[in-house]
This record gives structure tokens, C-alpha cells and sequence, in this order.
């Protein structure tokens, strides 16, 4: 099957009609964080276009404090600087710095996504203001957990 023209984009895309991207964040047994993300793409992009993906902070980020990996409707987060804003939010606890930054995508940059944001403490989140955003958790001391919804609108 051909890939669908940007006519055939529906003029309120919603991330949920795309997908593949594939997002991680990793904390080792000596406390250092890592952040690794691969874009799905979008339907129809234009020529040139460059979403979030390589944009160190925008669709992916980490310093010695947190790592964050996002997926959605890239320019947004690029514009919101988003996978920075939410490494880098401070005292924040760890899922209303997931929110807040997918507010800020949302509401000042109209677009939608997700993220999974992890702390050097190992707090973590994975919030979304989509219809899904499969993710999974894992460590050394438990099961795997494994969610398909949740979204945090």
C-alpha cells in the first residue's frame, strides 16, 4: 500500500492516527541516566521537515538528574523545548513535571503526545494527552509492568 499523501491527513491529526516511535530512558547501578529516541515519522511530512527526534532537547534529554524521551506531533515539542523542560523542572515531582510539560505542548503549542520522564531517585512517569502511548517499566527488583492507556488529560 502507498503512503498516504498529505491529503489524506486528517486536518486535526491526532498523534494516535500515526505511531512507531520508540522512546527509553535508563538509570545504571552508578546513578547515570540516558535518553534514546526513534521517530515513527508522520504521514505526509513535507519536504525538509524535522520533527522533535533530533533535537537534543526537544524530543529527547538527560543530565545528571533526570532523562526524558517524548513522541507526538514534533514541532510542538520542539517549540516547547519539551523532553528540556521536563529533565529540567527542578523540585517538581515527577508526574506534575510530565503534566505541566504536556500542558505546555498542548495548550501554547496545540499539539499532542507523550512523554516518560525518569529521575536519578527512580521516580518515574509516563504521561500522554493522546488516546494510547504504550509503555513498559522494568528493574532488577520486580516484574515488568506493561501499560497500554492512561492518559493523563
Amino acid at each position: 500500500m502507498p503512503p498516504r499523501g498529505a491529503a489524506d491527513i486528517p486536518s486535526a491529526w491526532d498523534h494516535d492516527d500515526c505511531g512507531g516511535t520508540v522512546g527509553a530512558v535508563a538509570l545504571d547501578q552508578l546513578g547515570q541516566l540516558a535518553a534514546a529516541t526513534s521517530t515513527g515519522g508522520m504521514w505526509g511530512k513535507p519536504p525538509g521537515r524535522v520533527g522533535d527526534t533530533p533535537i537534543v532537547g526537544a524530543g529527547t534529554y538527560a543530565d545528571a538528574g533526570a532523562a526524558c524521551s517524548c513522541t507526538g506531533q514534533g514541532e510542538s515539542f520542539a517549540r516547547a523545548l519539551a523532553a528540556f523542560r521536563a529533565v529540567t523542572a527542578g523540585d517538581a515531582d515527577t508526574v506534575a513535571a510530565a503534566d505541566e510539560v504536556l500542558r505546555l505542548v498542548r495548550e501554547d503549542h496545540a499539539g499532542t503526545g507523550g512523554l516518560i520522564l525518569l529521575r536519578r531517585d527512580g521516580t518515574w512517569a509516563a504521561r500522554h494527552n493522546t488516546n494510547h502511548m504504550p509503555h513498559a517499566y522494568a528493574d532488577l527488583d520486580g516484574p515488568i509492568q506493561v501499560a497500554i492507556t492512561n492518559p493523563s488529560r
